[in-house]
């Protein structure tokens, strides 16, 4: 068995779907996002541009950033999704 530590590791995955079911939202978005990370309590973020600029997120914070994202990317011409996530309790009765 090694003693040696493990390195850090972490990956996320997007998937953008249509909602099939039920009947009253049809015609929506599906958004999901998987979060895998092993051998840390906290994303470390490092800027490419600045090396020395780091920061350590949660996956919370890492999630939040993903939801505004795929809101500014929405905004885009031509996109104008709705996402299940955005619909309100009263809009889906």
């Amino acid at each position: 068995m090694s003693t040696e530590d493990k390195s850090p590791y972490f990956s996320k995955r997007i998937r953008i779907g249509d909602v099939i079911s039920p009947k009253d939202l049809i015609g929506t978005k599906d958004f999901t996002v998987e979060i895998t990370m092993g051998n840390q309590d906290a994303l470390v973020i490092r800027d490419k541009a600045d090396v020395a600029k780091i920061e350590n997120k949660s996956v919370f914070d890492l999630v939040e950033d993903l939801f505004v994202q795929r809101d500014e990317w929405n905004k885009k011409p031509n996109r104008g999704y709705k996402f299940v996530d955005q619909i309100s309790k009263e809009e889906s009765k």
